[in-house]
């Protein structure tokens, strides 16, 4: 919650979206649903208020919805709404507390982040592929 207070404190006034990503099958109807336009009510409304509407009541599966595929990830969102060439920088502070490194990271990159996570009292990780599934591991154990 502490990345969610940060992220409020930095963007008063803007709409927040935070919570865990909900995993749909592929054939999901509000998924389906969210990506039809009505041509009629398009033309009858105009772009801004038909996005608008449409973005409202579907606002959960365009940031929320990931295909079941992606279950392993057992993510959550914070998404800002702002314009788009507005910068959302949220000085995440205390909130951040474990940096995972995938097995792609160079060893330059790997001691970097290390010395920095150190320097604010951040633990860090590898993670490793087994049998499909992501393992966390010491960092020595990540191929360099």
């Amino acid at each position: 919650m502490a990345l969610v207070e940060a992220a409020m404190a930095a963007h008063q006034g803007k709409a927040l979206i935070f919570g865990n990503i909900r995993y749909a099958p592929k054939d999901d109807s509000t998924v389906k649903a969210a990506m039809h336009v009505s041509y009629e009510k398009y033309q009858e409304l105009g772009l801004a208020e038909y996005g608008t509407a449409h973005v409202m009541q579907f606002w959960r599966e365009y940031h929320l919805t990931k295909f079941e595929g992606w279950a392993y990830e057992n993510e959550a969102r914070l998404a800002i709404n702002a314009p788009p060439d507005e910068q959302c920088f949220v000085p995440f502070g205390q909130a951040l507390r474990h940096v995972l490194i995938g097995e792609g990271a160079a060893a330059e990159e790997i001691a970097e982040i290390e010395r920095l996570a150190a320097a604010h009292g951040v633990q860090v990780s590898g993670v490793r592929w087994r049998n499909g599934m992501p393992v966390r591991v010491p960092t020595k154990l990540l191929p360099r």
